[in-house]
């Protein structure tokens, strides 16, 4: 995690398995970030105490990329690529891929809008005026 990037982990795969591309990447309040997901198949035992030979647990890396905005309360399922200066919107639930540069909001959250691409050009005169 970069500076300037808080994640609070719940959980014990949470810290390994989300990664901030940061500078600019940004979580809102109560934003939920599952890395792992059991298996509800009743075919394995459900409990993250357990050996893992005993469950099946999914999920993978969760990348930020650089401007990305995850806004209060959303929720994002495991192993899903976020694009760079994409957002998702308020109270959203996702599972699939965010696409870079686009906004997206709803349950389960779909594209909206796309992102204006002055965003670079802002960034680059906060280098050049600090």
């Amino acid at each position: 995690m970069g500076s300037g990037a808080i994640a609070k982990a719940l959980g014990n795969a949470l810290a390994k398995n989300v990664r901030f591309d940061v500078p600019y990447a940004t979580l809102f309040w109560r934003v939920i970030i599952y890395s792992q997901n059991d298996d509800y198949s009743r075919q394995f035992i459900t409990n993250s105490e357990i050996l893992a030979e005993y469950t099946n647990n999914n999920g993978g890396e969760i990348v930020l990329k650089k401007h990305t905005i995850i806004a209060a309360e959303s929720l994002i399922l495991p192993a899903i690529k976020i694009g760079e200066v994409s957002c998702l919107g308020s109270m959203s639930l996702f599972k699939n891929g965010l696409e870079p540069w686009l906004i997206y909001a709803g349950i389960p959250a779909k594209k909206n809008w796309e992102r204006e691409n002055r965003i670079f050009l802002i960034e680059s005169q906060l280098k050049t005026e600090s």
